[in-house]
């Protein structure tokens, strides 16, 4: 199963997420957290260290993916938390081919990826379209992007929860 879980900053999708996580296991398959923010300044350090703590009495196992999906070798056939796509796509364009098409492209083929090697797939993102301002061309690059990975991943979800 597929489940696509987005929202706006701090709305409880990575909560909610988590439980879905837990419940699709049923206390018996294995949980994977696949974390996908690169520690590359002291931000981007404290937030993660915020997920470990808040994630510190569940029992996952935390992978460390901030790109290529689908070079990711599972250890095991289980539940797999992705958190999250707008951070993964970000760090697809913006740090290495910014070719929107194959960054697309890449994401969805390693999600699919996910799929194989495991029984459930939870994939958290960010709802980043509700402001109504106007972008730079690049940030606009950006937000397409998500756009499409959004639609594109809804219409082949089993479960997408807003």
């Amino acid at each position: 199963m597929l489940a696509l879980i987005y929202g706006g900053a701090a709305s409880g999708k990575s909560e909610y997420a988590e439980a879905l996580a837990l419940t699709l296991s049923a206390s018996i398959l294995p949980l994977f957290y696949v974390a996908t923010l690169s520690p590359s300044d002291p931000e981007c350090i404290e937030k993660i260290n915020r997920h470990r703590a808040q994630r510190s009495q569940k029992p996952f196992l935390t992978i460390e993916c901030p790109k290529r999906l689908s070079k990711l070798r599972l250890p095991g056939q289980g539940v797999v938390l992705l958190e999250c796509l707008s951070t993964l796509a970000a760090q697809e364009l913006f740090g290495g081919d910014c070719d929107r098409e194959k960054v697309v492209s890449e994401i969805l083929n390693g999600i699919s990826h996910l799929l194989t090697q495991s029984k459930h797939v939870v994939v958290v993102s960010n709802s980043l379209f509700c402001d109504g301002r106007q972008y730079d061309p690049f940030t606009q690059q950006y937000l397409q992007l998500l756009g499409e990975l959004h639609q594109r991943l809804a219409a082949s979800a089993d479960l997408v929860t807003e």
